[in-house]
């Protein structure tokens, strides 16, 4: 409820993490975030938010402010020079009875990042600019946000034409179905940008689904969609995703299956998914070899294991291609991750983390040189 004279409340996270990438050349894995190195990368976010405004006729606004300096130490071309700060969000939302509206900048996460994520674990992370809605429901709730990723700042394309818009409709509809029952649908869309006034204008629409549910101790998730493309991207691609987990004692174990579609080459559509803004670093392997959630399929073998103020956790993935190119295997390799996640004090930890990914000299990295990653993690976080 609006308070009579507005504060402020703060928030913040920080962390430090160093980070050791070895044999990625070998595999030809040089993507700039994830190529052979050793990093020791930094965030800093300080949140600034009020107390909510009342402006009247039922209605009250909520300001957020969020600035952040993120990047890696020595970054700099000298001591003499500060690293830069921007805003991660800045935005202003409108709160009435049965509905909210942001505007501005703002992070976007839903169920479990397959599609649509924050990236927490990135020094910069993800927000999007635009405007979006909530409207509650009497049982459950629909988002609506049309947001813009991309301006043409050439003018190489007619006007409007030359940006990149992500739209769409996200529901959370579980409670229709019961108290625990987590049920989403969504239909998202693309428009993508023309280069020219000789090229189409290219839409992207993609349909899903995501449940959730426990049954006793066994915990199920299932999340699926399909993909349609017209224009200028002639597309139709699908994936899925499923996880069965139970807990014995305190430990928790659980399967994980995928599959996302490739490109076949020999046909004139695009069967290859395109994994839109998810956090793709917390299902395709830790060391971030295996790739985007395209042209993949694979299984995991999930451990958590909490020890007092310790968190221990083992993940061991399989991966293939559903279209392998040329006369490679479709198996790709394997991968191992194991971390543990101690608590130094309220809002404070250290993550410890080791990934090794061995792949198959027949498949798509042409090697059986094995690649190890390393983490190390201090965090703080001010709620």
């Amino acid at each position: 409820q609006p308070d009579e004279k507005p504060s402020l409340v703060v928030t913040g996270s920080f962390f430090t993490r160093y980070e050791l990438r070895e044999g990625y050349d070998d595999i030809g894995r040089n993507h700039p975030r994830y190529r052979e190195s050793d990093f020791v990368f930094y965030r800093a976010r300080l949140g600034l938010q009020t107390t909510p405004i009342d402006i009247g006729k039922g209605k009250h606004v909520v300001l957020t402010l969020e600035p952040q300096a993120s990047g890696f130490w020595a970054d700099k071309p000298n001591t003499l020079t500060d690293g830069a700060l921007n805003i991660h969000q800045g935005s202003m939302r409108i709160v009435a009875e049965d509905y909210w509206i942001d505007a501005g900048r703002f992070e976007m996460s839903y169920g479990d990042h397959v599609v649509i994520g924050n990236v927490g674990w990135h020094q910069t992370g993800r927000s999007f600019d635009g405007i979006r809605s909530r409207i509650s429901l009497e049982k459950g709730w629909v988002d609506l946000f049309a947001t813009q990723v991309q301006e043409d700042p050439f003018d190489v394309a007619p006007f409007a034409s030359g940006d990149k818009y992500f739209n769409g409709v996200y529901a959370g509809l579980g409670p229709m179905l019961g108290e625990d029952v987590v049920l989403d649908a969504y239909l998202l869309n693309h428009v993508l940008p023309r280069t020219s006034e000789d090229t189409e204008l290219g839409l992207q629409f993609t349909l899903g689904s995501r449940y959730k549910n426990n049954f006793g101790s066994v915990d199920v998730r299932a999340e699926a969609g399909v993909q349609v493309g017209t224009g200028a991207l002639e597309q139709l691609a699908f994936q899925g995703e499923a996880e069965v987990g139970s807990k014995l004692g305190k430990t928790r174990i659980a399967a994980v299956g995928w599959y996302a579609s490739g490109d076949d080459p020999t046909t004139s559509k695009n069967e290859g998914w395109d994994q839109l803004y998810p956090t793709a670093h917390k299902f395709m392997g830790l060391a971030d070899i295996a790739g985007d959630r395209n042209n993949i399929m694979g299984g995991m073998a999930r451990v958590r294991h909490p020890l007092d103020d310790i968190g221990l956790g083992a993940d061991a993935h399989v991966f293939l291609q559903p279209e392998p190119t040329g006369d490679n295997d479709a198996f790709t390799g394997v991968e191992v991750d194991a971390w543990a996640l101690k608590s130094l004090g309220k809002g404070l930890g250290l993550r410890c983390g080791y990934s090794i990914f061995a792949p198959n000299e027949d498949g798509a990295f042409g090697t059986s040189d094995l690649a190890h990653y390393v983490e190390v993690q201090l965090a703080f976080a001010l709620k």
